[in-house]
C-alpha cells in the first residue's frame, strides 16, 4: 500500500514551533514599545514643565533671586507627569540663577546680576514591562533656560500746540462743567499755572485796554465783542499835545502813525500793564521791553482805528477755542477776552507761542523753558516721580505727561536694578511737533542707559506753538523706528533687543511725511478694515497706521496712548489693533478692543498715565533659549 503525507498538516506544525519561537520576542518588542512611549510621554511632560518653570522664573528675576527660584519651583510643580495625577517635583537645588551670552549660546552661573534661569527636572519613572528584562526603572532628566531678553524701548511724545489745551482759559468753564464731582478742576489747572509764575489766585484782575484813571468809560467796548475806540482816542486826543504826560509818550502833530502807535503802547505798558501785573516777565518797562510787550498788545487788541504794523497773531487766532476738543464752543468763547489785559489773557498768549516761537523774532515767551524768564519750580511732593525736580509751567496735558513718562523710567529701572548691566533695558525719548520738529531727547547707547539722565530729558518737554499745524505724529514714529533699528542705528540699538514703543499724543495728526500716493498704494497692497476712508485728515492718519504695520511686520510691539480732551481716539484705537497691543474695553468688553486712554478728566491724569506705563514697562521680555 501507497502511503502519503498530508501536507496541510506538516506546515500547521512548523507555523505552530514558529509562533512558540517568536512569541516571547513579540512580547518583549510590545513591552519596548509601551515603555518607550511611555518614557518620551513623561519626558514631553517634564519639559513642558520645565520650560514653564524657567520662563516664569526669569519673569522673576526683577523682583529678586529669592522670587525667581520660587516662582520657578512653583509654576513647574504645577503641572503632571508619568502617571495621571503624579505630580512633578523640583529640587531647590536643580534650579540654577546665571548670565546667558547671547553671542555664544552659553549659560553661565551668576549671582550677581544674572539675567536667566536654568531648571532641571529628575523623574524615576517605573516601567510596565522592562522588569521582564531586568529594567524596573528609568531615570529621566530635562533641562530648560529661560533669559530675561532686554528691551529697547522708545517713548514718543507728541508735543503740537494742542498739548497745553486744557490750560488755557477759553477751555477753563468747559471744564469745570463737564465732569460730575470735579467742578473746580479747570480752574485747578489755570490755580497751577499761576502759581507757578506768582501770579496770584486765577483769574486775577482784568481791565480793559486803556482803562486808567483819566480815560472815559465809553472808550471801552464790554466783553470785547465790538471794535474798541480806545486806540484812537490815546492817540489823538489824550496823549496828543498832552503836556501832563512825560514828553516820551506826548504825541505831536507831526508824528508818524507808527511813532503814534510806539509813544501810545508805551503810555500803556508804563501805566496801565505795570500796575496791573507786577509780577510778569519780563520786567514791565517800556524802555526794556517794548516789542515784547508791543506783541501783547497786538495780540489783545481789537481797534475801530488801523493800528500801524499790528502783529496779526491775535487771542481769537491759534485754533482758540480747539474744535476737536470742544467742538461745542463757539468764538464767542474767546472773543469776551479780547481787549482785556491782565495775567488770564497774558498765560493764554504765551500758551499759544509756546516754547518755540519767537516775539518779534526777538525773545521766547516767559513760559519757554528757553527764556532766561521762564519760572522753573520745585516738585515737593514726596510721592510724584519728579520729587525734588526742577519744572517750567505745569501746562497740561504736557506736565501730566512729563511725570507720567518719569514713572514709567523709574519702573524699568526698578526692574532692571539686579540685571547685570549688559542685560538691562534701554529707554529713549523722542518727541514730535512739526515735520523737522521731531527730536531725540535721550538716545539709545549699546554701552547702557543713564536711567536718571532720560528722565531728566523730559523736564522740559513744553507744547509748541499754535501758529501752524504740528501733529506731526508719522514723523515722530518714522524717526523711533529707525532709531530702534540695529542696522541704521548701530551705536544705539541693540540687533538682540524686544522693541517696544509707547506712542504718546492727544491730537488729529496734520503733518505727515508719506506722499499720498505712497500712502494710497500701500494701502492697496495691504488691505485692512481699519482703514480710514474719510473723515478729518485721512491721509495724515492713514500714514501714521501706515507706519503702524510696517512696524508691526518688524515683530515690534507699539502701545498706543491716548492723552488730552482733543484725543483723536478712533486712530489711538485703530493703531492699537494693527499693532496687536489693544485691549478689552472696560465699558463694553464683547466690543471692539480699544487703545489704552488717559483721556477724560484732567483730574486723573497723572495717575491714569502713571498706571498704564507701569503696566506697560513691567512685563519684561522673555525668552525660552534653551
Amino acid at each position: 500500500m501507497l502511503i502519503t503525507r498530508n501536507r496541510t498538516s506538516r506546515r500547521r506544525g512548523v507555523v505552530v514551533v514558529w509562533v512558540a519561537l517568536l512569541i516571547p520576542v513579540l512580547v518583549g518588542m510590545t513591552a519596548f514599545a509601551v515603555d518607550i512611549g511611555y518614557i518620551c510621554m513623561t519626558r514631553n511632560h517634564l519639559q513642558v514643565a520645565a520650560d514653564a518653570g524657567a520662563m516664569a522664573g526669569a519673569g522673576a528675576l526683577s523682583e529678586s533671586q529669592d522670587a525667581a527660584r520660587a516662582k520657578a519651583k512653583e509654576i513647574a510643580e504645577k503641572n503632571y507627569a508619568g502617571a495621571i495625577g503624579d505630580p512633578v517635583q523640583v529640587q531647590t537645588a536643580d534650579i540654577t540663577l546665571g548670565t546667558w551670552n547671547k553671542d555664544t549660546n552659553a549659560f553661565n552661573l551668576n549671582s550677581t546680576g544674572p539675567n536667566a534661569v536654568r531648571i532641571t527636572i529628575r523623574k524615576n519613572l517605573n516601567l510596565f514591562f522592562g522588569r521582564i528584562f531586568g529594567m524596573g526603572t528609568s531615570e529621566i532628566e530635562v533641562t530648560a533656560i529661560a533669559c530675561k531678553n532686554p528691551r529697547d524701548i522708545a517713548f514718543v511724545i507728541d508735543l503740537s500746540g494742542s498739548m497745553n489745551n486744557d490750560s488755557e482759559i477759553w477751555a477753563t468753564n468747559a471744564i469745570n462743567t463737564a465732569f460730575l464731582g470735579y467742578d473746580t478742576i479747570g480752574t485747578d489747572l489755570m490755580q497751577d499755572v499761576f502759581t507757578d509764575f506768582g501770579f496770584g489766585t486765577y483769574p486775577g484782575t482784568s481791565k480793559f485796554v486803556g482803562e486808567v484813571s483819566g480815560i472815559p468809560s465809553n472808550q471801552f467796548t464790554p466783553n470785547g465783542s465790538a471794535n474798541s475806540p480806545v486806540y484812537g482816542y490815546l492817540t489823538n486826543t489824550y496823549l496828543l499835545n498832552n503836556f501832563s504826560v512825560a514828553s516820551k509818550y506826548r504825541i505831536l502833530g507831526s508824528d508818524s502813525t507808527a511813532v503814534r502807535k510806539q509813544k501810545a503802547y508805551r503810555w500803556l505798558i508804563d501805566y496801565q500793564l505795570a500796575p496791573l501785573m507786577p509780577n510778569a516777565k519780563p520786567v514791565l518797562n517800556s524802555d526794556i521791553n517794548l516789542d515784547y510787550w508791543t506783541t501783547y498788545l497786538d495780540y489783545i487788541f481789537r481797534s475801530s482805528t488801523t493800528i500801524p504794523s499790528q502783529n496779526s497773531r491775535k487771542i481769537t487766532g491759534g485754533s482758540n477755542p480747539y474744535p476737536d476738543a470742544w467742538p461745542s464752543l463757539s468764538a464767542s468763547t474767546i472773543n469776551s477776552f479780547r481787549n482785556r489785559v491782565g495775567y488770564q489773557t497774558y498765560v493764554q498768549f504765551m500758551m499759544d507761542y509756546g516754547h518755540d516761537v519767537t516775539v518779534n523774532g526777538g525773545d521766547n515767551v516767559a513760559m519757554s523753558s528757553k527764556s532766561p524768564d521762564c519760572p522753573w519750580h520745585l516738585d515737593n511732593d514726596p510721592t510724584s516721580p519728579g520729587y525734588n525736580l526742577m519744572f517750567p509751567p505745569r501746562e497740561q496735558p504736557t506736565h501730566a505727561a512729563r511725570i507720567a513718562i518719569m514713572a514709567g523710567i523709574n519702573q524699568v529701572a526698578a526692574l532692571n536694578s539686579t540685571v547685570a548691566v549688559e542685560s538691562r533695558d534701554h529707554v529713549c525719548v523722542i518727541t514730535f511737533e512739526t515735520a523737522t520738529g521731531t527730536k531725540v531727547r535721550y538716545p539709545l547707547s549699546k554701552n547702557g542707559c543713564d536711567y536718571e539722565a532720560a528722565r531728566a530729558s523730559v523736564r522740559d518737554m513744553q507744547a509748541m506753538s499754535d501758529w501752524a499745524a504740528s501733529t506731526a505724529s508719522e514723523n515722530g514714529l518714522i524717526v523711533a523706528r529707525d532709531h530702534l533699528d540695529p542696522a541704521k542705528n548701530p551705536d544705539g540699538a541693540r540687533p538682540f533687543s524686544t522693541k517696544i514703543l509707547v506712542f504718546l499724543s492727544d491730537g488729529i495728526p496734520n503733518i505727515k511725511k508719506s506722499s499720498n500716493t505712497t500712502i494710497t498704494n500701500f494701502m492697496t497692497n495691504n488691505p485692512d478694515g481699519e482703514w480710514f476712508g474719510s473723515g478729518s485728515n485721512p491721509f495724515e492718519r492713514n500714514a501714521v497706521l501706515m507706519q503702524i504695520q510696517q512696524i508691526q511686520a518688524l515683530g515690534w510691539k507699539t502701545h498706543s496712548v491716548g492723552i488730552g480732551l482733543g484725543n483723536d481716539l478712533s486712530l489711538m484705537d485703530k493703531m492699537a489693533r494693527m499693532a496687536g497691543t489693544a485691549i478689552k474695553n472696560p465699558n463694553d468688553p464683547d466690543g471692539p478692543k480699544i487703545s489704552w486712554y488717559a483721556s477724560g478728566n484732567p483730574a486723573n491724569y497723572k495717575d491714569k498715565l502713571s498706571a498704564i506705563f507701569d503696566e506697560i514697562t513691567s512685563t519684561p521680555a522673555i525668552q525660552l533659549v534653551r
